[in-house]
């Protein structure tokens, strides 16, 4: 099921984020992804330019790639996401973004489309660390309720963070 809402951020968090707090947005769907992007992009975070969009036909597909990284220690890296990413079947996009501080960690692109954006990708909003996940391959810790990002358990998102 899809959520038309925009994802939405609080201003007080924001506020927290200039202020060095890291933020870890895990928005599960386009809508929220797309509020989401469109709100950091305004506070200045980066450059926003829409979404690639999701698959067309089925038979053509989509596909995530990712480079090495300490978010996806652990798995393997320099290549197309493959079994060991997957996850509940959900919508897949990516974040068409640009600016000094961004960093993309995993990639997306779909057929017959030359464009490629950001799945997972980290940058800054002042003082703070910002990651962003959208690249749907969230796992659950089985040792605790955190959400990480593709990874074995909340301590890889929490070094991800800068944080130990």
């Amino acid at each position: 099921q899809t959520t038309k809402q925009l994802g939405h951020l609080d201003p007080a968090i924001l506020a927290a984020v200039r202020s060095g707090t890291p933020l870890l947005a895990i928005p599960q769907a386009d809508t929220l992804s797309d509020g989401v992007a469109k709100e950091l992009a305004a506070a200045g975070a980066f450059s926003y330019h829409g979404t690639v969009g999701d698959f067309r036909a089925p038979w053509m597909g989509n596909w995530y790639f990712v480079r090495k990284h300490p978010v996806y220690d652990g798995l393997p890296v320099d290549q197309a996401m493959g079994i060991h990413y997957q996850a509940k079947g959900r919508e897949s996009n990516g974040l068409l973004v640009d600016g000094p501080n961004v960093e993309i960690i995993a990639a997306y692109s779909r057929d017959h489309d030359r464009r490629i954006g950001a799945g997972t990708f980290a940058t800054k909003l002042g003082k703070g660390k910002v990651n962003i996940e959208s690249a749907y391959v969230l796992g659950q810790s089985k040792k605790s309720t955190t959400l990480a990002l593709g990874v074995k358990d909340a301590r890889a998102a929490k070094k991800a963070l800068g944080r130990r």
